[in-house]
């Protein structure tokens, strides 16, 4: 039928296409045969450059003005350029340097420079130049004109915020209200010869009670018959009125050894000197003047044909029982068991006229003596070298605290052992005159506290 005939012939063509389909086995090679091939072909290739060498490709030389050839197919512009390729977006059309990656991605700052999320406290830090600062985020730091100089506590901070050790300079015509900061002369430590009026301005925090001058570095002019000049000195004032400032103007060379270790700045026995503020007198009521200034101390230097520098460590000193808080009436304070004390102006081989000046150390409640170890002793008339004269027959003198009389004269390298009366320290007075001979005191001290079968140092006894 006709239904059977359409239905043969797609099967007769299915079966004939089937019969001529073969398998065509692929003849590939082993991996030993194929290493063999390739070392032959490079062997010939290797043969082929011995006979004929490369010629090396040399670029062609572009005559004046002709632009260089295109980093592509495209045709230039009517100005001489080169399209960019449509196939890098935002690539010059340029000749750049091959093989040209993109850097390492910039380090991540030390400090963060971002406010913290947290007010953090400010506490003292040392640095490792022995300077003294606060230790605040890198931030507060920027923000109140300080210098960073190095991480808090030089790396061992307990705070999990970042911190550093902010330090603050003081320069000529600053202002500050910092509980530390730095007083230099211009372009410090260069020498500089005139300057008509340098002066820095410090604002007492409230609670600060006192107010220490450490000279880590103090070279003006010297005195003349112990008297600063009015040109080359340096003035204290202040705005409180019962401010007690031991000597308002200084000069000459005040500190030892401006090259020593950097760390020793640290030390409490550097020449220094004390302003008591709110010094009330004992002895007589003080009526309060009703809206008094704002508390704060002035130093003023004056360098006039003289080669000068200074670096002046200013401390305000809070009422609270402070480590460096000094007795009341004291010009200059050591807190440490043993020192070196020395007069102001003896590195300048000279003391001021009509001064009176206590410098104090820290009272031990485990020692029975003190031994005052004299380097160099010139005060007052001397008789002769290495004598002593005491009580009546010295205009200028020295005194140690629980003593009765005092001491003038000359002395190298004597001893005076005393026992401990009190509060200990030494306190000097000098008159109107002034002579050559008078140089000042240079000492050490230290304290005892085994006194047994200690011999006392005895007064001569008169006659």
């Amino acid at each position: 039928s006709l239904l059977q005939e359409m239905l043969f012939v797609p099967c007769a063509l299915l079966s004939f296409l089937l019969s001529s389909v073969s398998c065509v086995p692929i003849s590939r090679l082993s991996p030993v045969q194929e290493h063999q091939d390739a070392a032959g072909q490079s062997s010939v290739m290797v043969d082929m450059l011995k006979d004929k060498p490369l010629t090396p490709l040399t670029p062609p030389i572009l005559e004046e003005g002709h632009p260089p050839p295109p980093p592509s197919s495209l045709p230039p512009l009517s100005n001489g350029t080169y399209r960019q390729q449509p196939s890098k977006p935002n690539k010059s059309g340029l000749p750049g340097i091959p093989n040209k990656m993109e850097g390492p991605p910039p380090s991540p700052l030390l400090f963060p420079l971002s406010s913290p999320p947290i007010p953090l406290p400010a506490e003292e830090c040392l640095t490792k130049d022995g300077e003294v600062g606060e230790c605040l985020s890198a931030h507060d730091c920027g923000q109140t004109n300080g210098m960073m100089s190095g991480l808090c506590h030089q790396g061992m901070d307990h705070s999990a915020y970042p911190r550093v050790c902010c330090t603050y300079k003081a320069h000529c015509g600053f202002s500050t209200s910092k509980m530390v900061s730095y007083f230099t002369s211009p372009a410090y430590p260069q020498i500089i010869s005139n300057h008509s009026d340098c002066n820095l301005e410090v604002d007492l925090n409230p609670g600060v009670c006192q107010v220490r001058l450490d000279f880590l570095d103090f070279q003006l002019a010297g005195m003349t018959k112990g008297i600063c000049s009015t040109s080359n000195q340096m003035k204290i004032e202040s705005t409180v009125k019962h401010a007690y400032i031991p000597t308002n103007s200084l000069c000459g060379k005040l500190s030892a050894n401006s090259n020593a270790d950097p760390l020793d700045n640290l030390r409490t026995d550097h020449p220094h000197l004390y302003i008591h503020l709110e010094d009330l007198p004992v002895d007589r009521k003080v009526k309060k003047v009703p809206n008094p200034a704002t508390p704060s101390i002035s130093l003023g230097v004056k360098v006039t044909n003289h080669p000068s520098k200074w670096n002046i460590r200013v401390t305000q000193i809070q009422c609270d029982g402070a480590p460096l808080q000094a007795p009341g009436g004291c010009a200059q304070y050591y807190n440490a068991a043993s020192g070196t004390m020395a007069s102001l102006g003896y590195y300048d081989n000279q003391y001021m006229v009509d001064m009176d000046m206590a410098a104090c150390i820290r009272h031990d409640q485990r020692a029975c003596a003190i031994a005052y170890t004299i380097d160099s002793l010139n005060i007052g008339n001397t008789r002769g070298l290495n004598k002593l004269g005491y009580g009546l027959t010295c205009d200028d003198y020295i005194s140690f605290q629980g003593e009765k009389t005092g001491m003038c004269g000359s002395a190298v390298s004597r001893e005076v052992v005393l026992p401990v009366r009190g509060a200990q320290g030494v306190f000097m007075h000098s008159d109107s005159t002034h002579s050559k001979s008078e140089t000042g005191f240079k000492m050490q001290y230290r304290y005892i506290r085994d006194c047994e079968g200690l011999q006392y140092f005895r007064y001569p006894q008169p006659k």
